[in-house]
């Protein structure tokens, strides 16, 4: 038995999961929008924490931080290349397309966050996946004077009301996942429930005699 380990990064690769399997009509997940492959088959048995943790192991192309006493990798590295490598795994997507492959050299490719959101846009069956990482480099933490190297990736799906932040870094270990609300979904939302609301309301509504006084 291998000790328990932080379920930080395997989170993350969750959200992104769950991020494309949002139905933004319904406001639910909707495994049907996932390619067949482990994370649709997880969703449709509606799986729990420890069997996520469990599919994100031992997946090829992934960095891992720890050993089994067997000698098995677990506990996913917080990096972009093995987030893109562990999603385009779960998502059925690895391939070419998400840059898990062999150059000419016979050595292996990097995946990145740009492969697998390419790759799931060739094969979406919903909005767009869209994709910001001008944030990563160099930052200054407060509890120390040397500037350390960070990762951020913001996702979002065209026309969605949320976008995900992703937030990684190495030493040491550091993984984070954010979902806040985009301002341009969100306004257009109110603006038409406030359109659709005052298109039905009637002459002798109180409210607006009292809005009137």
């Amino acid at each position: 038995d291998a000790p328990p380990k932080p379920d930080c990064v395997e989170v993350c690769v969750r959200e992104i999961v769950e991020l494309l399997a949002f139905d933004q009509a319904t406001r639910r997940l909707d495994a049907a929008r996932l390619p067949a492959g482990p994370a649709r088959a997880f969703l449709e048995a509606g799986g729990g924490d420890d069997e996520w943790f469990a599919l994100c192991q031992g997946l090829d192309g992934c960095e891992y931080l720890a050993t089994t006493p067997a000698g098995a990798p677990y506990e996913l590295t917080p990096a972009f290349a093995t987030v893109a490598a562990c999603a385009s795994r779960l998502l059925g997507l690895d391939g070419d397309a998400a840059g898990v492959h062999a150059d000419a050299s016979g050595a292996r490719t990097p995946p990145t966050l740009a492969g697998l959101v390419e790759a799931w846009n060739a094969r979406r069956r919903g909005p767009a996946l869209r994709l910001d990482t001008t944030r990563s480099g160099l930052y200054k933490p407060l509890h120390s004077d040397a500037p350390k190297p960070r990762e951020v990736a913001e996702l979002w799906l065209d026309g969605g009301s949320a976008t995900l932040e992703v937030v990684l870094e190495r030493h040491p270990p550091v993984a984070l996942a954010a979902t806040a609300r985009r301002l341009d979904a969100w306004t257009a939302d109110s603006r038409r429930l406030h359109l659709d609301a005052w298109s039905r309301r009637r002459d002798d509504d109180p409210l607006l005699d009292a809005l009137a006084v």
